[in-house]
């Protein structure tokens, strides 16, 4: 059989056509450079046919229609199946992170944090990009979310005057995924710098040593932290994937251990439940194709309606 796979964030929409159970090509394309999925797909596609199509969305999914959340999309099982004649499933994007990251063997994830294994066997999928996802699975379900759109709590000093900046400039509201996302990264910088700064400049101004982008990168990952663990909270699962664009750039390589150590003074920081958070496990999937991976999940295992919400 012949399928193509995608992972369709606000950034980027990444495709994969598999073959008889292999990859043929893949690519990554500008989601924003596309007026409808469906041309982006007919762009990769160049003209190619697929009996199967297994795609995921930033974005609620409802009755098999899907708003985009970063994007002006609206699209449809229906009408995609109708334009490329083949089987459609579309899934929400961290619906597909968390199937795929919970199948990968455990020596494929990175600890962060050990933890005491309670043996309920709920896992919280969690991650910043272009946006921040979240998804619990319980058993053989995937509960999806739309938790980045909760509104953000700060804890700190300089946590307050980044959300009054956030404020200022969104006239209102400030949510986590205004503070906890790549656009998130590039608005602290701007609050306790006054300069603007593509998330990846911000990285790599850090990495060289840059005072403003240490310290955002301080905050950033506070924040993060405390995001984690009041999702944790909710649920309270036996461990925590995390992982997104962000997070290999922040908790891998040079800034490593300065970032896990503010990831986890945010993390921490729920008295009077600091013990109970401290005794999740935290771990790292680096990976930039899990979104990928667990879309041909969804289509291999037949996944359900009841689980792409």
């Amino acid at each position: 059989m012949r399928a193509l796979f995608a992972d369709v964030g606000g950034t980027n929409a990444r495709f994969r056509l598999v073959a008889k159970g292999e990859a043929v090509r893949e690519a990554s394309l500008s989601s924003a450079s596309f007026s409808s999925l469906g041309d982006a797909v007919a762009s990769f596609l160049e003209g190619e046919t697929v009996e199967a199509m297994s795609l995921a969305l930033a974005g609620p999914i409802r009755e098999g229609e899907c708003r985009a959340t970063n994007l002006p999309w609206v699209v449809t099982e229906r009408a995609l199946s109708e334009r490329f004649r083949a089987t459609v499933t579309l899934l929400n994007d961290f619906t597909a992170a968390t199937l795929g990251a919970c199948a990968l063997p455990r020596e494929e994830l990175i600890s962060l944090r050990e933890g005491r294994a309670n043996g309920e066997g709920r896992t919280l999928v969690i991650g910043a990009g272009t946006g921040l996802g979240a998804a619990f699975r319980v058993g053989g379900q995937v509960c999806a979310s739309e938790a980045g759109h909760r509104t953000f709590a700060p804890r700190t000093p300089e946590e307050r005057a980044v959300a009054k900046a956030i404020g200022r400039d969104n006239k209102g509201r400030v949510t986590v995924e205004d503070v906890v996302s790549g656009s998130g990264l590039a608005a602290i910088h701007r609050a306790l710098s006054g300069e603007a700064a593509a998330p990846h400049e911000v990285t790599s101004r850090a990495i060289a040593g840059d005072n403003h982008a240490l310290a955002t990168v301080d905050v950033f990952c506070g924040a993060y932290g405390a995001t984690v663990s009041d999702m944790a909270l909710s649920l309270l699962p036996s461990r925590i994937i995390v992982c997104g664009g962000l997070a290999p750039r922040l908790f891998v390589g040079a800034l490593a251990v300065r970032a896990r150590a503010n990831f986890f003074c945010g993390f921490d920081d729920k008295a009077p439940m600091t013990d109970v958070v401290r005794a999740l496990e935290v771990t790292l999937c680096a990976r930039d194709d899990i979104g990928l991976v667990g879309a041909a999940h969804a289509l291999a295992s037949g996944f359900s309606r009841a689980g792409r919400t």
